[in-house]
């Protein structure tokens, strides 16, 4: 099927299913998904089920080739289980529960993180999902903002003033790490040199070395994987 003749996220989710959005959400899930629109398999992993008011919508976005695997802590959202859709219940805060996910399903294209929102779910999933994404694929953490509300681990603010910690911080310091390959400035001619003489002689994160992207949304970060080789710099 191809994506063009598939709805935009804004369609598959108001005309399907329960739907709890913000409007501004829509043209985060298209701008981030769409690649993967009309695909013969997509495999989607959704942390947070509820009562499966995304599935249908999911599927809708996405087209037939979609395969759909959910994780929740209610065990009621077992009965959502259908045709081309699994659901695991399980805490996300639980390593052992995630690597029961990753044992019982393919590596994933998309992980979409609108579960628990409180930062040590968020980070935990992160830590242990992740590195098992597929090499080309996107990591969204959804309502991020919760790090500001009372009774959701209100980590980012501290007495008023801006306090780096919960996921927010987390996702800051990861940032950084994107950068690594240049943070000894002693090595900045060595780009110059033929990629393959230098290859793996800088030390660096497997984050810095997997990661293409993070791009930051009113509510979201999303993280983009691609391996990410050291860098080549062109003179002349």
């Amino acid at each position: 099927m191809s994506s063009s003749i598939l709805p935009d996220a804004r369609t598959a989710f108001l005309n399907n299913g329960i739907c709890n959005k913000y409007d501004y959400y829509f043209p985060v899930y298209d701008r981030h998904f769409a690649r993967y629109k009309g695909r013969d398999e997509v495999v989607m992993l959704e942390i947070g089920v509820q009562k499966g008011g995304a599935i249908e919508p999911w599927r809708q976005f996405f087209g037939p080739g979609l395969r759909y695997y959910g994780m929740d802590i209610d065990p009621a959202c077992k009965a959502l289980e259908r045709d081309g859709v699994t659901i695991f219940i399980g805490d996300q805060q639980d390593r052992a529960a995630l690597a029961e996910v990753k044992r019982n399903m393919p590596r994933p294209d998309i992980i979409l993180d609108d579960g628990g929102h409180k930062s040590k779910q968020q980070v935990v999933s992160f830590e242990e999902l992740y590195p098992w994404l597929k090499d080309d694929g996107t990591y969204m953490v959804e309502d991020i903002q919760t790090a500001f509300w009372k009774g959701f681990e209100r980590t980012f603010l501290w007495k008023g003033r801006l306090y780096f910690d919960g996921f927010l911080g987390y996702a800051h310091r990861l940032g950084r790490q994107l950068t690594e390959y240049h943070w000894d400035i002693r090595n900045r001619y060595r780009y110059l040199e033929p990629r393959e003489t230098r290859q793996g002689t800088v030390p660096v994160s497997d984050f810095c070395k997997s990661t293409f992207a993070m791009t930051w949304h009113d509510s979201f970060v999303v993280f983009e994987k691609r391996p990410m080789p050291e860098p080549m710099r062109w003179e002349g």
